[in-house]
């Protein structure tokens, strides 16, 4: 499978999540230690709307597997593993230990359990 390298992605539009969010800091992170320069064209805060927009062709993202499957593009999108992979981040999460969550949040807590073993 073909691969994609910082300064290929460098010369094309990104769509990432405005700053601050968690992985848009990385990923500046990792292009600044490179030495190099990106152009964010979009920002967009829902992480199912990049997907789309790339498949559009809007730009290019950097985004985990699986939100690389959210927006129901189907065979619009080319995805391609990031040589070299980005470093590893935690994510945390947190709940009200004296409440029951609610199915949305229950439904979020098994989609990042499953992230998390890999499924």
């Amino acid at each position: 499978m073909p691969v994609a390298t910082l300064p290929e992605l460098a010369a094309s539009p990104f769509i990432d999540a405005p700053r601050g969010f968690g992985t848009r800091d990385l990923i500046d992170e990792v292009f600044a230690r490179a030495g190099l320069r990106r152009d964010i064209g979009v920002e967009a805060p829902d992480a199912a709307a990049i997907p789309v927009l790339v498949a559009k062709g809007a730009g290019v993202a950097i985004v985990p597997d699986f939100v690389a499957g959210l927006g129901d593009v189907g065979d619009a999108l080319a995805v391609r593993p990031l040589d070299p992979p980005l470093p590893a981040w935690t994510l945390f999460l947190g709940t009200a230990v004296h409440t029951t969550p609610s199915r949305a949040a229950a439904a979020f807590m098994a989609m990042l359990r499953a992230v998390r073993r890999g499924g």
